[in-house]
């Protein structure tokens, strides 16, 4: 159990606890925060609720800019979540872009990657890689999925290249070889190679935020 004083925000009284908490624009408006809320009552000024309606109706808050009026419980997984969606999705999308990618798409991605060497914004083309890769697929309901969660999944890669700027030219350098093996059809080098490149976001996570066990569900 945990303290929090009547003016202070949940975030800060997280932080303040020594748990710590996904955060970036500290004013209710980037997302990187998402929780939902599992019980107790909160209060949000309106003049910071950057909410859809969607998170409203299903719970969810930002802690940034939320107060708490009750004893509460958060799950704050949605990150560590959002990769496992990711793994199970683009490991899929992968098999089926070996069979179905257009020679358009590839192209496309082979840009990416190619702005992606010359020191484009790893976020615009890392996300960009990866929605075209799902569109590879064949399937418009993965990319569809992909598509409604931009917002959390170019935050993930934001933060990722935030903390590992070093390894953008290795990480291009993985993206070309997957695309060398979703066009030599080779399902398992390139079932391996997305498993590798998904692992790497994971492990920011963990050490930035801890193991989804010890941090992401308080």
């Amino acid at each position: 159990m945990k303290s929090c004083r009547a003016n202070q925000t949940l975030l800060s009284a997280m932080e303040q606890a020594g748990i710590k908490a996904p955060s970036r624009c500290r004013s209710g408006q980037c997302g990187w925060c998402h929780s939902r809320l599992v019980s107790g009552e909160v209060f949000i000024p309106d003049e910071a609720d950057g909410r859809r309606e969607a998170d409203k109706k299903f719970g969810w808050i930002h802690p940034c800019c939320t107060y708490p009026l009750s004893d509460i419980e958060l799950d704050h997984s949605i990150f560590s979540d959002m990769m496992d969606f990711r793994r199970l999705v683009e490991m899929e999308c992968v098999r089926l872009a070996c069979e179905n990618i257009y020679d358009s798409t590839y192209a496309e991605m082979e840009g990416c990657i190619d702005a992606l060497e010359q020191g484009g914004d790893p976020e615009k083309q890392v996300y960009q890689f990866h929605y075209r890769l799902t569109q590879a697929s064949g399937n418009g309901i993965y990319s569809m999925f992909f598509r409604a969660f931009e917002p959390v999944i170019r935050a993930l890669i934001k933060q990722h290249y935030s903390v590992k700027a070093g390894d953008v030219q290795e990480s291009a350098r993985l993206h070309r070889r997957l695309l060398a093996a979703i066009k030599a059809k080779d399902e398992q080098q390139a079932v391996s190679l997305t498993r590798e490149i998904l692992s790497q976001g994971v492990a920011v996570l963990e050490e930035m935020y801890g193991s989804n066990d010890d941090v992401c569900k308080r």
